[in-house]
């Protein structure tokens, strides 16, 4: 279950089939509620930027030895596969309603890229647009 704030400051909850996904949007709001700092949700419009990274799968190596010396020439930078880039930002913006801002809604530019990395996670940029 995923905690969802309405408009009027109730809370709901939305039932999420995936457990792991449902840890993983309970992290994303736990950060976001420390970097917030206690400040309210927003309530102007927001630009966010959303780097998903995930781990590269042992063939991307010669060997099947994750070590950046044995990368295939050919293994790609992107993540062409599942988990579909924008059931990743939509559950990244669920996440943050409520916390960052009031509603979703308030999203008016999105930019998303999901590629291998190292340092598997997300990296969320989010700043205020001037309307």
């Amino acid at each position: 279950m995923v905690p969802i704030r309405r408009k009027d400051g109730s809370q709901t909850y939305r039932l999420v089939a995936d457990r792991r996904l449902s840890d993983w949007i309970a992290t994303v709001r736990l950060v976001a509620k420390q970097a917030m700092q206690h400040d309210p949700p927003w309530k102007e419009p927001v630009g966010i930027g959303l780097e998903f990274r995930f781990p590269r799968p042992k063939s991307h190596y010669r060997g099947g030895k994750p070590d950046p010396d044995r990368l295939r020439k050919d293994a790609p930078h992107l993540v062409a596969k599942r988990p579909d880039l924008d059931k990743l930002c939509r559950a990244v913006l669920d996440a943050l309603t409520g916390v960052v801002w009031v509603d979703d809604a308030l999203v008016t530019r999105l930019q998303a890229i999901k590629y291998y990395d190292d340092t598997p996670g997300v990296l969320i940029s989010i700043d205020k647009v001037n309307p």
